[in-house]
């Protein structure tokens, strides 16, 4: 009985310090395999958004430079003259653009705007002579000659987010108007944000 005795006292700190440091072991072991899983899903998902952002940024350069080739014919320019001619030339104006929303399906509308901020030919026959954007910060800015990628706003036809491509358009070197390409922000994002 006096050698069992001493067993136990023996065995049972001996077999209770074990446990701790297989317990600590444990412990520190998950804390630092936690940590390390978190840092590389952060990298990982910092990674997706940089490159999502880029894509992004590409397809929105892609954009402006389509609308940049229309807003640079002649016909933009001619179609926001004061010359009997000029009608004609935005009733063809506004077909080609119905066709183009139609193609490429991410434009809410795509607008022809004069000086005033009155939409003159248009993607959208019912927007044509009743849409002004006089007060909007990216028509105002086009009218400098400088193209913009508006903020998120929100459309005053729809009440959809959106966000405006805006060129200026030009005869010679004066700004005659602006070229808008709205973007509806549901097509986008179901295209690049839900993913």
């Amino acid at each position: 009985p006096m050698k069992l005795n001493l067993r136990n006292r023996i065995l049972f700190p001996t077999l209770g310090l074990i446990i701790l440091v297989t317990l600590a072991i444990s412990l520190i072991s998950y804390l630092m395999a936690s940590r390390s899983l978190h840092a590389s899903v952060q990298d990982n998902m910092e990674t997706i958004c940089h490159t999502s952002v880029q894509q992004i940024e590409n397809w929105i350069s892609g954009q402006r430079d389509n609308l940049a080739v229309l807003a640079g014919q002649k016909t933009a320019s001619l179609a926001l003259q004061d010359q009997p001619e000029a009608a004609t030339v935005r009733n063809e104006l506004s077909a080609d653009l119905a066709r183009m929303k139609g193609l490429y399906g991410f434009y809410e509308d795509i607008h022809l705007l004069d000086r005033t901020g009155l939409t003159r030919a248009s993607s959208s026959v019912t927007a044509i002579d009743k849409i002004n954007v006089a007060d909007r910060s990216y028509f105002k800015a086009a009218m400098t000659g400088t193209t913009v990628v508006s903020e998120v706003l929100a459309s005053r036809s729809s009440g959809n987010p959106i966000t405006v491509i805006a060129l200026p358009v030009k005869s010679g070197d004066a700004t005659v108007g602006v070229l808008i390409g709205v973007v509806d922000l549901h097509w986008f994002s179901s295209r690049f944000v839900a993913n």
